[in-house]
């Protein structure tokens, strides 16, 4: 009896998925779609405005959904909080959804069919929660270099998105295991560095500890930058008033790293949490970087 059940119920999986892709696939004919710049107009964005940004892709989606990721557990304050980011309206903060909703042309065949299937069954549920009304930013900003099929332009958009800090006095907020800049020099041309480390995983939890640290040291600060998960997208959100921009800026090191090291595919990277490659979460606990060591001011446990 079980395996007949069983059965029956992969034989409604199986229906039910192909008509959820189905539906999607019709869906993506006859709807209004975003409107989303691109990742050169938001990059240009984000250095002439020095706007505020909050950014979303699979994993804030996934959560507005309640659903919960393996970093990042599941709140209803969280979800609450997201849906409202996301179709919100904040002079001097943008909202940042992955241009790759719209246009995928550019990308390399595993991250066109990664978003292909993607969208495919959740494409309807996504734009249910946006306003399509609303102008969105491109959040893949900060993924510069391994998706891409024309690698050339790289370069010059990690230039571009250098001189946001350059001469600056610039507090990171981080997991503590993401280590932004730890061996590489993208922010070399930063005038000094201060960090408050954040637990890598569950973020959320401590969120009102983080706000009270970044709002103890962020005078100090022309720029805050963001590499925190979901936790970042609110933060950026409720402290986007402050006199420095508080800018989501995600997975920018990881990418730096594979284009210094001219990677073809995504690979585990030495010491640094990378949350979506096999391999990617085994770092060491510790980090023996003197400049990174001396950098952190406030450690959230």
């Amino acid at each position: 009896m079980k395996k007949y059940i069983l059965l029956l119920y992969n034989v409604f999986i199986k229906i039910y998925g192909f008509r959820h892709v189905i539906f999607n696939h019709f869906f993506s004919y006859f709807t209004k779609h975003p409107v989303i710049s691109n990742t050169d107009l938001t990059l240009d964005k984000i250095i002439v405005s020095k706007c505020s940004v909050s950014r979303y892709g699979d994993g804030e989606f996934s959560l507005i959904s309640g659903k919960s990721l393996f970093f990042q557990p599941f709140y209803p304050v969280l979800q609450q909080k997201l849906q409202e980011i996301l179709i919100s309206e904040r002079n001097n903060h943008i909202v940042c959804i992955p241009y790759a909703i719209i246009d995928t042309t550019a990308f390399i065949d595993s991250a066109k069919s990664y978003w292909k299937r993607y969208l495919s069954i959740n494409r309807h549920q996504i734009y249910k929660k946006l306003d399509l009304n609303k102008n969105y930013f491109d959040s893949l900003v900060t993924r510069l270099y391994v998706d891409y099929t024309d690698k050339n332009k790289a370069a010059e958009r990690f230039t571009k998105f250098k001189s946001l800090w350059h001469e600056k006095n610039i507090l990171i907020v981080e997991g503590d295991k993401s280590r932004l800049g730890v061996g590489n020099d993208l922010f070399f041309d930063a005038k000094a560095i201060g960090r408050i480390i954040c637990p890598s995983i569950d973020a959320f939890a401590k969120y009102d500890l983080i706000i009270k640290s970044i709002e103890d040291h962020h005078s100090n600060y022309d720029l805050i930058l963001l590499a925190l998960g979901p936790t970042a997208t609110v933060i950026a959100y409720d402290l986007y008033d402050l006199k420095c921009p508080v800018v989501d800026i995600g997975h920018i090191d990881i990418e730096y790293e594979w284009f210094c090291n001219k990677a073809d595919f995504k690979v585990p990277v030495k010491n640094k949490f990378i949350g979506e490659i096999p391999g990617g979460t085994d770092v060491n606990e510790s980090c023996d970087d003197i400049d990174y060591k001396k950098s952190i001011l406030v450690t959230i446990d």
